[in-house]
């Protein structure tokens, strides 16, 4: 009987105490990968890596970047990669050697490469990065470091929206961040903070998800907004549109919603309807600040994994500022 007692309560305090997150990956495969990715991206690694599961959340106010846990493996104060442990997908790549190489002067000479070898550059590392969610056409934008510098100092910042079944994520994306006269790997980051959908096939038309968001906004006593458009998005809710609300949004889950875009006293609003049940699920009002913030995006065009041609585009490049999201 005592033997059975003692036996329950150290059940018991495995329980309580054990794992609280199931792991898929050892460390060592984990620091596999990641040394592999950096070879195949012609980044070789040569110092030992340290890992640590499940990787740090790099934002402590706000949500993790990745909704699945990932392997954090740090090669020195080198280069850092994080690997998702479900899927083996390298999910961030940091090369703080080069950069600070670049930091300090050593940068690379000849003009910065076309736009379509960025492409190519970018479809190689996604391929080496591993399984990865459908992702929309890819967009670039050249940057300078430093202001009025013409022949070298510039990156590539190659962005690709994240989407489900053809319908885009809300501001979920894969950025690269490339040395432009070199191709280089400077950053590789994916932003899914969220799972995908948890809703079916849309039962709400765009009709009637607009008729929703107007009786919402007119019993809110917005009634000099005046619709503009409604297109599918993948949202997190959030309670922008309840009493006391905000647009912090909710973790863990993802909903198919008609957007609903009007322009109000120069703001534009955003009201999410969702696709299957037609609630209010969130929602946001920007001013025109936001709405009109200076871009500068290249034409798009898929990206392709096929090899990159070693010499560069003679080509002058404009210059062009990057911009923060």
């Amino acid at each position: 009987m005592v033997g059975r007692k003692l036996f329950y309560m150290a059940a018991v305090w495995l329980i309580a105490c054990g794992p609280s997150r199931a792991q898929n990956l050892t460390g060592a495969q984990a620091t596999q990968i990641a040394v592999t990715f950096c070879q195949n991206i012609g980044k070789p690694v040569s110092d030992p890596g340290v890992t640590q599961f499940p990787a740090p959340n790099r934002y402590s106010t706000q949500q993790a970047t990745f909704w699945q846990n990932r392997w954090q493996i740090k090669f020195a104060d080198k280069v850092e990669v994080e690997v998702v442990d479900a899927t083996g997908t390298v999910s961030r790549y940091v090369n703080n050697d080069l950069l600070r190489q670049l930091a300090a002067a050593n940068q690379p000479s000849g003009n910065p490469m076309s736009q379509t070898t960025a492409f190519l550059r970018a479809g190689q590392i996604l391929t080496a990065a591993g399984p990865m969610d459908s992702l929309a056409s890819a967009t670039a934008l050249l940057s300078r470091l430093t202001e009025g510098n013409t022949t070298a100092d510039a990156t590539w910042n190659v962005t690709l929206g994240r989407q489900y079944q053809g319908i885009p994520y809300r501001n979920q994306s894969v950025n690269i961040i490339l040395q432009a006269e070199t191709g280089d790997l400077l950053g590789l980051s994916l932003v899914f903070p969220s799972p995908p959908p948890s809703n079916g096939p849309a039962q709400v038309t765009s009709t009637q998800a607009g008729t929703i968001a107007g009786n919402l906004l007119t019993n809110a006593g917005l009634t000099t907004a005046v619709f503009q458009s409604s297109k599918q998005m993948i949202v997190q809710p959030n309670t922008f549109w309840q009493a006391g609300g905000n647009t912090t949004p909710q973790t863990g889950v993802a909903r198919i919603v008609w957007d609903c875009f009007y322009t109000l006293d120069g703001r534009t609003c955003e009201v999410w309807v969702d696709a299957e049940t037609g609630n209010v699920i969130g929602g946001e009002i920007y001013g025109i600040a936001r709405s009109k913030r200076r871009t500068v995006t290249l034409p798009e065009h898929p990206v392709s994994p096929a090899p990159v041609k070693k010499t560069p585009t003679p080509k002058k490049t404009k210059k062009a500022k990057a911009v923060r999201s």
